[in-house]
C-alpha cells in the first residue's frame, strides 16, 4: 500500500466517523422539531376545544385525542394531558347539568 493509498484510507475512515458522529445530532434535532410541532398543535387543539362553536370544539377534541395517542408525547406529559382532559369533561358536565 502506497503512502497516497494510506492517506486516502485515513480520509475515508475520518469521513465515515464524522458521518456516524453527526447522525445522532441530526436525529435529536429532528425529534426536537417534531416535539415542538406536537406542542404547537396541542396548544392549538386546546384553544379550539374551548371555543363556543360546536364544530370548532369537536375538531379541537378530536385533535386532542389524536395528539394524546401520539408517539411524540412523553411519559411526563401523559398524566398532565389526561388530567386536563378529565378536568374539562367534569366542568362541562357541571355546566350542562345546571
Amino acid at each position: 500500500m502506497t503512502a497516497d493509498e494510506r492517506i486516502r484510507l485515513v480520509q475515508v475512515i475520518v469521513a465515515a466517523l464524522a458521518i456516524l458522529g453527526a447522525l445522532p445530532a441530526v436525529g435529536q434535532k429532528l425529534r426536537s422539531d417534531n416535539r415542538a410541532e406536537w406542542y404547537r398543535r396541542y396548544a392549538q387543539a386546546t384553544e379550539w376545544s374551548l371555543r363556543e362553536e360546536f364544530e370548532a370544539k369537536a375538531i379541537g377534541w378530536l385533535n386532542l385525542t389524536e395528539l394524546g395517542d401520539s408517539a411524540l408525547i412523553t411519559h411526563t406529559e401523559v398524566p398532565l394531558v389526561r388530567a386536563l382532559a378529565l378536568d374539562r369533561v367534569k366542568r362541562r358536565k357541571r355546566t350542562s347539568s345546571t
